[in-house]
């Protein structure tokens, strides 16, 4: 038997929520926060950028990620405050283009107009 999943973004109070529903055992649901800049930008890539496209810049965007930790954080000596901003800059990064990714590859419902 294969899992099925299914994807919703629902508004939340400042930003929004992307819930993957699985139909299996387990952890059916899980939620990933996001802003509201990552919601126009996913929205953006994903209705502008054909499939294959957003899996390779998915791809590329968590190679960056791994040189990036690598560079700030084995190859330092000494740890400053700026590391851990850009770290998290380039994990949002990376949460928006697997967003815009999923969105092009599934039935993503949208939350509805009041």
């Amino acid at each position: 038997m294969t899992e099925s999943r299914t994807y919703l973004i629902e508004a939340t109070d400042g930003g929004f929520v992307l819930v993957e529903k699985k139909s299996g055992h387990g952890r059916p649901e899980t939620q990933v926060p996001y802003s509201i800049e990552q919601e126009a930008e996913s929205g953006l890539r994903a209705a502008s950028s054909p499939a294959a496209f957003l899996v390779s810049n998915r791809k590329m965007k968590a190679l960056d990620l791994a040189r990036e930790i690598t560079r700030l954080f084995i190859q330092s000596d000494r740890l400053e405050a700026s590391a851990l901003l850009a770290v998290r800059e380039s994990v949002e990064d990376l949460v928006t283009v697997s967003i815009a990714e999923i969105r092009s590859q599934t039935e993503c419902i949208l939350p509805q107009a009041e």
